[in-house]
């Protein structure tokens, strides 16, 4: 009787309860109850990503309940990028011509430059060379801002080198970001259809440009270059023109179509440390790179073993077994009409492989120690000094010229006994002094007047 009881109370409860699972074993799987299967299914569907055939198999004997999305959770991964960074863009090398061509010996080696820092205060001399030429690459790839360099201080260290744009009219700006390179050389070759942006030989520094947003009309921004600028600048400051080449950064290249480029909006500012004496004798940077590789190459100097090279007064030097030579660059002839006219008594003249001839004129080697020598001669001690345009040294007392004289083109060494100074003969003076070495050297000076 009590067995009854029990078995109809059991069935009462699972009739009543419709949450109640129970095991198919011929389904090897879960059969939900009626009224609740479309809901959990629904669930399972959207949550869980694994299909029921990857669900590991059970003991037998007993229920498999899966629990949606708590015990296998739906992990999101992220896209894969396939772009490159923005600092390092893939550009393809079918549509972007080659920028960078290193040289025929070796490749280009970064320059050893200090870092430059900009002093908040103190004396400064500052040069603006205003654009010549701007031109640019219809792939918006390669863009090329040509300067005129005025003649530049010799000494001072660069401060700073700002490449200024200034807005014509509201609204315009430049967009893509790229990279500003300087082309290393004296004078570039100017930018046209025959000498286009590429192959250049470009500087190992870069600056980068951002775009910024529309600017007003007459706002400036710069772009600071003082690296690749610093980096191409020769010693004596002899540049007579810089190159900076844009070269781009974005895929989608940049574009200078919505910006006025010409020389009112585009400068470059160099800014030198202390105040700086502008020389603006052309003579002293008369004898480029390439001119002075073309003087090097003459049979003359081949053959006897002279090596000539530029000091810092753009003065032309070379020593051969103890005697030093020394002469001024005057003047670059292109005609031998200029060069029949011009040259006078005293002057050296080199014609070049490209035909052109350049005019030189001897130094007094050591000017300083000569002018405190001359105070010791009788009668000039009060004496002026100066220098003629074809070389000669003037001496005048009282305004009035005393002797002209023409130096020798080179200097002997001497025992280091031989007294020091200045000596008068009747057809030329003697000039004994010490060289930066401490050799004790003698030039002649020829008595023209």
């Amino acid at each position: 009787m009590y067995k009854s009881l029990l078995f109809i109370l059991l069935s009462t409860l699972i009739i009543n309860n419709t949450w109640a699972v129970t095991y198919d074993e011929s389904q090897e799987n879960i059969v939900f109850a009626e009224g609740e299967t479309t809901e959990l299914v629904s669930e399972v569907s959207d949550d869980v990503m694994e299909s029921s055939e990857n669900v590991p198999a059970t003991p037998e004997g007993e229920p498999v309940i899966e629990v949606p999305a708590e015990e296998i959770p739906v992990v999101e991964q992220p896209p894969v990028v396939t772009e490159p960074p923005a600092s390092e863009p893939t550009i393809p090398a079918e549509e972007t011509p080659v920028v960078t061509v290193p040289p025929t010996s070796e490749p280009v080696t970064p320059v050893e430059t200090p870092v430059v820092t900009t002093p908040t205060s103190g004396p400064k001399t500052t040069i603006t060379a205003s654009l010549h030429v701007f031109m640019q690459e219809n792939t918006h790839r390669l863009a090329g801002f040509y300067f005129d360099l005025p003649p530049l201080p010799s000494t001072g260290t660069l401060r700073t080198a700002k490449l200024q744009f200034t807005n014509r009219q509201a609204g315009e700006f430049i967009s893509g970001t790229f990279d500003i390179f300087a082309e290393i050389g004296s004078h570039p070759a100017i930018f046209s259809l025959k000498n286009p942006l590429t192959p250049r030989q470009l500087s190992a520094y870069a600056s980068p440009y951002i775009p910024h947003s529309h600017w007003q009309a007459g706002e400036t921004w710069s772009l600071d270059v003082t690296l690749p600028v610093q980096s191409v600048l020769q010693t004596e400051r002899c540049n007579q023109a810089i190159a900076l080449i844009a070269q781009s950064t974005d895929v989608q290249g940049y574009n200078f179509e919505r910006y006025t480029v010409n020389e009112q909006t585009v400068s470059l500012e160099l800014t030198f440390d202390g105040q700086q004496a502008i020389d603006t004798n052309s003579s002293r940077c008369l004898v480029t790179t390439d001119i002075l590789e073309e003087l090097n190459a003459l049979p003359t100097f081949v053959n006897s073993g002279l090596s000539i090279s530029k000091n810092s007064d753009g003065v032309l030097q070379s020593e051969l077994e103890g005697v030093r030579f020394m002469l001024a660059p005057q003047a670059l002839y292109t005609t031998t009409t200029e060069i029949a006219t011009a040259l006078a008594e005293g002057q050296i003249s080199f014609t070049l492989e490209n035909g052109k001839t350049l005019v030189t004129t001897p130094v007094i080697q050591d000017i300083s120690a000569f002018k405190q020598a001359i105070k010791t001669i009788d009668n000039l001690q009060n004496a002026s000094i100066s220098i003629a345009e074809d070389g000669k040294v003037l001496i005048k007392v009282n305004g009035l010229i005393r002797y002209v004289l023409y130096p020798d083109i080179s200097s002997t060494p001497v025992h280091q006994t031989t007294v020091l100074g200045l000596t008068v003969h009747t057809q030329y003076w003697s000039f004994v002094f010490t060289d930066a070495q401490g050799q004790n050297r003698e030039q002649y000076l020829y008595i023209v007047l």
